[in-house]
């Protein structure tokens, strides 16, 4: 029996909370598309009343929906936000196990960069286009930062910050001392567009994790898992058949 024939099948730590964070990200998706259903039925309601029809019932009926969404969508969103940092300090971890050469962003690192302040507008894409490169089952040691980062790194990264830019629009149109129905029908449709963007950006952030877990499974497992050294001396010690 040959040693490679031996070695046993090598799992990226990171693969565990890759499934938890794809679940949250499709639960997201789900969440907002409820969201917006609640939302253009808040606006539609608002510009009745803004023609002049009876519509108090159901601006109340709206008001307590989006309450209850907003309890259902905020926790799934930090969940989310949770299982996502799990999965890509493990991710950079799991590089580092197998001993890729010149990293920049070491776990601790990747997962920092979501909270340097300015800094994290651009330095969590940089450390996921890392996670991309360097785990390039084909790239040598001493080639894989030329490798080209796939455009779904980009996608998943610009319409994360149009999620954010979005919200904080609809935030800030609620500024000011009264609140009248065209500042309400402005936040709407500032998260209503915002919802729309997380959908894309949360299905993109969910295949972008398939595809990085994919490749780190074959990266560690090339050639019998020649990365894991501890692993292939207890398998050369096996008896020969």
């Amino acid at each position: 029996m040959d040693e490679r024939a031996a070695s046993p099948v090598i799992v990226p730590s990171a693969r565990f909370w890759s499934w938890w964070v794809g679940g949250s990200l499709f639960l997201s998706a789900l969440a907002s598309a409820f969201v917006i259903d609640g939302l253009m039925y808040d606006v539609h309601t608002r510009q009745v009343e803004a023609s002049g029809g009876p519509v108090a019932a159901e601006l109340a009926i709206s008001h307590h929906r989006l309450i209850d969404l907003s309890h259902v969508f905020v926790p799934i969103l930090g969940l989310t936000g949770l299982f996502w940092l799990l999965w890509q300090y493990r991710a950079h971890a799991d590089l580092v196990t197998m001993r890729v050469p010149g990293l920049q962003f070491r776990p601790i690192w990747g997962v920092g960069s979501w909270f340097a302040p300015l800094a994290n507008a651009f330095l969590p894409c940089l450390a996921v286009g890392e996670l991309w490169k360097a785990s390039d089952p084909e790239a040598a040691d001493a080639d894989w930062r030329s490798r080209r980062v796939t455009p779904l790194v980009w996608l998943w990264w610009l319409g994360w910050c149009a999620t954010v830019a979005l919200g904080v629009l609809g935030l800030i149109s609620m500024w000011g001392s009264t609140t009248s129905n065209v500042r309400l029908m402005d936040r709407d449709r500032y998260f209503v567009a915002a919802c729309g963007v997380l959908i894309v950006t949360a299905l993109a952030a969910a295949w972008l994790i398939k595809l990085l877990n994919d490749r780190a499974f074959v990266k560690a497992n090339r050639a019998g898992g020649p990365m894991w050294p501890s692993w292939r001396r207890a398998t050369s010690r096996r008896p020969q058949g």
